[in-house]
């Protein structure tokens, strides 16, 4: 059902010409993104240093994420690195530093497809 919820979002949306998703990425919606999303994602996961099976994600609605989700672009909760991958190949890194630490860092994803043609994906690890 999930599977079928996520294909239908990502058909309407491509038909509308603009997209985007922020969440956590499991197996199923790896599986689901286009190829230029595929290796957006993995050139932001190669920048962490990081293998993407063993990224810890923020799930919706978590004490994590109520935590980050109230950072104001000025005040942060968490120290946060931003990863920043376009299809364009403007990429960017981006470190805003907050008042607490994680014990292991936690990741969101957000993935958006512009009417110009241009995809980014952006990773961000709260830690």
């Amino acid at each position: 059902m999930k599977k079928l919820i996520l294909s239908l979002v990502f058909l309407l949306t491509s038909v509308i010409g603009y997209s985007q998703y922020l969440g956590p990425m499991n197996k199923e919606l790896f599986n689901s993104l286009g190829f230029s999303e595929r290796n957006l994602l993995m050139e932001c996961v190669n920048h962490s240093g990081l293998d993407i099976d063993s990224m810890e994600w923020i799930q919706i609605g978590d004490s994590t994420y109520e935590k980050v989700r109230m950072d104001d672009g000025f005040k942060y909760h968490y120290n946060k690195k931003t990863i920043i991958y376009n299809s364009d190949s403007s990429n960017w890194v981006i470190d805003h530093y907050g008042e607490n630490n994680l014990d292991k860092p936690k990741f969101l994803v957000a993935i958006f497809k512009y009417p110009n043609g241009i995809t980014r994906v952006t990773l961000m690890m709260y830690y």
